[in-house]
């Protein structure tokens, strides 16, 4: 609780399913983090705190990618043929908050694997945000 009145509360749905056929024949059994839920709870509108309100519409999604580009060799006349091209694979764990109509996207991306041709220069890492609103 914030205060006597404010508070904010958290959801965070964890659900497991398990199949099994008769006589073993197949089985599934897997566990998955749904989707977070942020809630702003008021219960100062009586004084023994009986009632209130609830605001709660954000859903957040834990994401991780796996990313991988590949750029060739410069060509052209001035092109740094000894100094360009490069193979790279980036992790990036992020989140997605829903705040309908507004979809917010945040992520880290984190070189795992590099190889770059010459002397480059290259950000350590990369960070994503974006920002969309839905019609």
């Amino acid at each position: 609780m914030f205060n006597r009145s404010w508070c904010g509360q958290v959801e965070l749905p964890v659900a497991n399913r398990t199949f099994d056929s008769s006589e073993n024949a197949a089985s599934l059994n897997w566990s998955q983090l749904g989707d977070i839920r942020l809630k702003a709870v008021y219960t100062g509108s009586s004084e023994d705190m009986s009632s209130g309100w609830s605001w709660g519409r954000a859903k957040i999604a834990p994401i991780a990618q796996m990313v991988g580009s590949g750029r060739g060799r410069d060509n052209g006349s001035a092109a740094a043929l000894d100094d360009s091209g490069y193979q790279r694979i980036l992790v990036a764990p992020g989140l997605e908050v829903d705040l309908h109509p507004v979809r917010i996207y945040a992520d880290v991306e984190l070189p795992v694997y590099q190889n770059l041709r010459g002397n480059q220069l290259v950000a350590p890492v990369l960070f994503k945000l974006s920002v969309s609103y839905m019609f």
